[in-house]
């Protein structure tokens, strides 16, 4: 078996998740998924071009440019709850007996996905930084999924990065059509790291460290890369 990935390698991987939607706006609304990410690595690769030139003296233009493609992929507010779990649930919203408590639940909901977001645009994208040409392959659709697109279930995304290991690393991305149907970033796997369960079980474990204070958790938030590496990076 392969052991996980270290350094952003895997940075690089999520965040090309992350902005799937980047050229959603200039396409064909009927385009799959995987046309999708194939669109957005040209921008990607635009985007860290450009922000090599000037990162250093401001680096708030780069994650401007990393937010305006994360926003119209991904529905903050429903993996932020997500990752959460219990403790975002209707059930435990339901439970609640007073309308100031549920006001303060939905508060801290409100107040947890904006802190995931600018956690994740600064920390990753940063991470983008260190793309250096690697090549990127997106396999192309199975017979299956074009049944799934067209009945709007989840569909797996296949990316490969080709790098200097001998085989190529493999980010696997499960997207799905909301209501609206835009295709929108529901999870990432890469390699063997399920990126929501690894979120979820932070989450958790800060919640048990802070007493089950849900604000506290949200004040200590960090999202960093040994997060997903179980390694710091260097």
């Amino acid at each position: 078996m392969r052991h996980m990935i270290q350094g952003y390698l895997l940075i690089i991987g999520l965040v090309m998740a992350l902005a799937v939607q980047a050229a959603q706006a200039s396409v064909d609304r009927v385009a799959t998924p995987h046309q999708l990410i194939e669109n957005t690595v040209d921008e990607l690769v635009r985007i860290i071009t450009q922000a090599k030139t000037y990162f250093e003296k401001d680096p708030e233009r780069f994650y401007g440019e990393i937010e305006r493609v994360v926003d119209p992929l991904i529905d903050f507010p429903a993996f932020s709850r997500s990752v959460m779990g219990k403790y975002a649930s209707k059930k435990r919203y339901n439970a609640l007996k007073t309308a100031e408590e549920k006001e303060k639940f939905l508060a801290q909901l409100d107040r947890f996905s904006a802190t995931f977001k600018q956690g994740l645009v600064k920390t990753y994208g940063k991470g983008l930084l260190t793309f250096d040409g690697q090549e990127i392959e997106v396999r192309p659709p199975l017979v299956s999924d074009a049944a799934k697109i067209e009945q709007g279930k989840s569909v797996i995304v296949t990316q490969l990065i080709h790098g200097s290991a001998e085989r190529p690393y493999v980010v696997k991305f499960k997207m799905r059509p909301d209501r609206q149907q835009q295709w929108k970033l529901r999870n990432v796997t890469i390699e063997s790291i399920n990126i929501g369960k690894v979120y979820r079980s932070q989450f958790e474990a800060a919640m048990k460290k802070h007493d089950g204070d849900v604000d506290k958790v949200i004040d200590n938030w960090i999202v960093t890369p040994q997060d997903i590496t179980g390694k710091k990076s260097s």
